[in-house]
Parts: C-alpha cells; structure tokens; sequence
C-alpha cells in the first residue's frame, strides 16, 4: 500500500514536469508564430507592390 502511494507520488511529479516542459515549449512556438507572424505582416504589403 505504502509502495503505491510512492508510485503515485512519483508519477504525478513526473507528469507534473512533462506538463511544465510542454507549457514552455507551447509558449516557445507562440513567441515564434509571433515573431514569424509580425515579419509576414511587414513584408506583405512591400509584397503586394
């Protein structure tokens, strides 16, 4: 019993930093998407004429 609640204590930390990892890197690709977005709109309308 003692063990399973170790296991689980375990897993959720471990999910608990997965979870931070993937926030980060889902933050990461906002940023780029972003900056990728505000560069597209610059050059678009130099694009157009």
């Amino acid at each position: 019993m003692e063990s399973k609640i170790i296991f689980t204590m375990l897993f959720i930390q471990r999910h608990n930093h997965l979870s931070d990892h993937i926030a980060l890197l889902f933050r990461k690709i906002k940023k780029m998407a972003k900056a990728l977005y505000l560069v597209e709109w610059r050059c678009f309308p130099t694009m157009l004429f």
